[in-house]
């Protein structure tokens, strides 16, 4: 069987992707790049002046999970549309 080209991830081809969701799903889409932005933001601050919690902001945060002794692995927390979601990030680094 052929292998199959693996698209390129670009701005472009995930917009084209996300025109094909729900109108709801699209608003967990958002929620969840808001979340995650905002995390990166909060990064910044506690790296630059030592303040902050981790990454743990109000739109979200990134929990590490260890199942069944194997892990840690990074799921991104956050709430959308009034209710708390949950999306893999994948493998996390080992301490």
């Amino acid at each position: 069987m052929a292998r199959r080209k693996q698209t390129e991830l670009n701005l472009e081809t995930v917009v084209r992707w996300a025109s094909g969701l729900s109108r709801p799903q699209r608003r967990d889409l958002i929620d969840a790049l808001l979340a995650l932005d905002e995390i990166e933001d909060s990064d910044r601050s506690l790296n630059s002046n030592g303040n902050g919690n981790g990454g743990g902001t109000a739109g979200g945060y990134i929990e590490l999970k260890t199942i069944n002794g194997c892990g840690p692995y990074r799921y991104l927390r956050f709430r959308s549309q009034g209710q708390y979601k949950s999306v893999y990030l994948g493998k996390g680094e080992e301490d």
